[in-house]
């Protein structure tokens, strides 16, 4: 759960220049696994965030959602899931403590997830 975010969000990994080199020797190029050739990195990185936006906006907030990389979230299971698997598209799922914001309307305004 966020204490500091409302509604649901997710962090994602988007893929830079530099993401064109394997980390090491002998690991895969960060984000080669699960993704389409013909379609830009930026479209992939976002389509399943972008659908859950579609499909749940009451509580779903896309535009609080972010994509970059931080250097104190090196560690995290995405970014180690992106960065030395190869894994195209790997996210984190976060909720707020204090449910879904006002902005949004809809019926989980105001109300605990």
């Amino acid at each position: 759960g966020h204490s500091r975010k409302l509604d649901i969000f997710i962090y994602g990994c988007e893929k830079k220049p530099k993401d064109s080199t394997p980390a090491a020797p002998g690991w895969p190029i960060p984000g080669a696994f699960g993704c389409q050739v013909n379609v830009p990195t930026r479209i992939q990185e976002r389509a399943l965030p972008l659908l859950i936006q579609h499909n749940l906006p009451d509580a779903f907030n896309y535009h609080a959602s972010s994509f970059r990389i931080q250097k104190s979230k090196s560690g995290t299971g995405r970014v180690v899931a992106f960065r030395e698997l190869g894994l195209a598209n790997s996210f984190t799922m976060e909720a707020s403590f204090a449910g879904a914001s006002r902005a949004a309307g809809g019926r989980w305004a105001g109300m605990h997830f």
